[in-house]
C-alpha cells in the first residue's frame, strides 16, 4: 500500500517518527517529489490490515501537532 501526503500540509519530521512509530510490524519505505511524501507500507507477517492507511495517517496527524508545539516552543525550553 502506497500512502501520499502533501508536503504542504505535513512536516517530513512527522511522516519520519509516524513511520518509526509503525516499523515493529511493517516494513516501510520512504519517497518524495516537489508536491507529496509517498510512503509504502509492506505487512512483515501475513495479516490484512485493512485499516492501515487511516492509523498511518492519525499517527502522522499526532506527530505533526507534536512536531508544531516543539517549534512554537523551542525558545522558552532554551531559556530553562
Amino acid at each position: 500500500m502506497i500512502i501520499n501526503i502533501s508536503k504542504e500540509m505535513y512536516p517530513k519530521e512527522a511522516i519520519i517518527k509516524a513511520s518509526y512509530y509503525f516499523a515493529d510490524e511493517y516494513y516501510i519505505m520512504l519517497d518524495s517529489n516537489d508536491s507529496y511524501f509517498f510512503v509504502e507500507l509492506c505487512p512483515k507477517s501475513s495479516q490484512n490490515d485493512n485499516e492501515i492507511e487511516k492509523k498511518f495517517m492519525n499517527e502522522v496527524l499526532l506527530q505533526t501537532a507534536r512536531y508544531t508545539v516543539m517549534t512554537q516552543t523551542k525558545n522558552i525550553r532554551e531559556m530553562i
